[in-house]
């Protein structure tokens, strides 16, 4: 996890203060559910509708290594086997979907991450990660992936063929599913400058059929990519400091291939919006990653939304510079708010035509870095605020998942691990659900 630090305000507009909080106080945060923490290795989240949530998981459970079990039937290995499982269910239902048990094929590899994209009408899609995390260079993870993916008919408990969408790469796995051309997005990046770039194809939902083959979006530099599906295609969204810089033919087998992003190019690098399809793609830039001061700000984390039939950024750069809001107004992007920025960890998004708000969080004064308030920034008209909006709570977000609608996103799910401190040890207690709803 990435060093949270102290926050100190920077911002390129004056916006209002806490004691001012007509727009922030529209918003409320509503409890869902809380999830246990035992044997938890990844959780993931895609709302289903405005009441509904697929969330899905990965179980990791047993103590012995039991090469022999990898290719059996998990009923046939004894439960002191390491395993890990992956599961899915709609929030709320009375029992999870078993979509895959994975036994390790040597004491380096391990299941770590999970992603559940909503494919409408009660199906979902799973994708995990098994991950050859063996040193190279002496003091790195290898983190060399496969990554697998199979549909979940929810109300009917059935699961589909597992299908491989790649092998061997290191990045982070992303999806998005466009209910219009019936088309699966999988991106492959990462959110720090590692210098592997950006990667993306275009499936069936069945993960079966290559739509369009894995291709590169802009340079080695690439990262921090948010999705939106929408009309037959997608939006993809990410921070590129050197677009310039040629792309690798495909992504690194491992880390240590990728070690350096490249040179920053001020004048050239920036925000950029990807136009993904089945017939090529196409990038404009956003907005200059060059900051009043002449030094490159980089966008850490993002998130993109359909604000109301608009298309709407937000975007945080690190703690001491600024988080933005662009929309489109269908002939070019537009700078809506721009304040002090939150921890660079995660982002949210809600949007209608006529409000933007970013979510985040920021530290508590005075308490440890992990006890963190909510805070919100948000434009309407000509009026805008930031505030923080609900109480401190030692926790950590880990990610915020828009519940779209024809009106926009008034809703945001998020998930989040609370910790619990044992002297300087901490821990997970739990994991908690929760929305964050705005009243416009």
């Amino acid at each position: 996890m990435r060093r949270i630090l102290c926050l100190l305000a920077a911002c390129a507009h004056p916006v209002a203060g806490d004691d001012d909080q007509a727009l922030v106080d529209a918003l409320g945060v509503r409890p869902i559910a809380t999830l246990p923490s035992a044997n938890v290795r990844g959780l993931a989240i895609a709302p289903l509708d405005e009441q509904r949530i697929a969330l899905a998981g990965i179980e990791h459970t047993g103590d012995a290594f039991c090469p022999d079990c990898v290719d059996l039937d998990p009923a046939e290995c004894p439960s002191l086997c390491t395993r890990s499982r992956v599961w899915v269910q709609t929030v709320g239902a009375p029992a999870q979907i078993d979509v895959a048990t994975v036994f390790p094929v040597d004491y380096d590899h391990s299941v770590d991450q999970v992603e559940v994209v909503a494919l409408g009408a009660d199906r979902v899609g799973v994708a995990w990660l098994d991950c050859d995390n063996a040193a190279c260079l002496g003091m790195f993870a290898k983190r060399s992936c496969t990554a697998r993916y199979a549909t979940v008919d929810l109300a009917a408990g059935s699961v589909g063929a597992p299908q491989t969408l790649y092998t061997g790469w290191f990045g982070d796995l992303s999806l998005a599913f466009d209910t219009t051309s019936r088309q699966l997005l999988a991106v492959v990046a990462k959110d720090l400058a590692f210098g592997t770039g950006m990667f993306r194809a275009i499936f069936d939902e069945t993960g079966a059929t290559t739509l369009s083959p894995w291709a590169a979006l802009g340079s080695t530099a690439a990262r921090s990519p948010a999705l939106l599906p929408g009309n037959g295609e997608f939006l993809v969204v990410a921070d590129d400091w050197s677009p310039s810089r040629p792309a690798l033919a495909s992504p690194c087998t491992q880390s240590c291939d990728c070690l350096a992003a490249g040179s920053i190019d001020l004048e050239q690098g920036g925000l950029f919006a990807f136009h993904v399809g089945t017939g090529g793609d196409a990038s404009e830039r956003v907005a200059s990653g060059r900051d009043a001061r002449g030094f490159y700000a980089r966008r850490e984390q993002l998130a993109v939304i359909d604000a109301g039939g608009r298309p709407m950024i937000a975007a945080t750069q690190s703690i001491d510079r600024v988080a933005e809001i662009f929309t489109h107004d269908g002939e070019a992007w537009q700078l809506v708010l721009s304040t002090p920025a939150p921890i660079p960890l995660w982002i949210g998004a809600l949007g209608t035509a006529d409000h933007a708000a970013w979510l985040g969080a920021q530290p508590e004064s005075g308490a440890s870095a992990t006890v963190q308030r909510l805070v919100a920034g948000i434009a309407a008209g000509d009026a805008s605020e930031r505030a923080a909006f609900d109480e401190p709570l030692d926790r950590s977000v880990f990610v915020a998942a828009p519940v779209a609608t024809a009106r926009g996103v008034t809703s945001n799910v998020l998930l989040q691990g609370i910790f619990r401190r044992d002297g300087m040890t901490l821990t997970w207690d739990h994991f908690d659900l929760f929305a964050v709803d705005a009243s416009w």
